[in-house]
């Protein structure tokens, strides 16, 4: 038999635990097995599984965001907006001369 070729269940079944039980350990209040933490409960309806998450919460390990001033943020966006509209302008020159030729 090759271990490689064995499942880490497989591994625990016939290798790990008779090795602890020969050791002395009680399987039943010593031992346990495959335990499962998941965040928020489960919330289960026939076949759909979901977890129940409240994303009303912000997450605590992130640093607001501050966007500044709002009149500043709409300056700076009508002068981009110029500026496209500007090279835009300039793209369309520059076809319409290309497609005249």
């Amino acid at each position: 038999m090759n271990k490689k070729d064995l499942s880490e269940r497989d591994i625990c079944t016939k290798f790990i635990t008779p090795a602890v039980k020969a050791a002395g350990w009680d399987v039943l209040s010593q031992i346990r097995e495959q335990v499962y933490f998941t965040k928020g409960r489960i919330i289960v309806r026939g076949k759909l599984v979901t977890r129940g998450y409240n994303l009303d919460f912000k997450n605590p390990h992130t640093v607001a965001d501050d966007h500044g001033d709002p009149d500043e943020l709409l300056k700076k966006l009508d002068e981009a907006e110029k500026e496209a509209a500007a090279l835009r302008d300039q793209l369309k020159a520059v076809l319409a001369e290309a497609l005249l030729r």
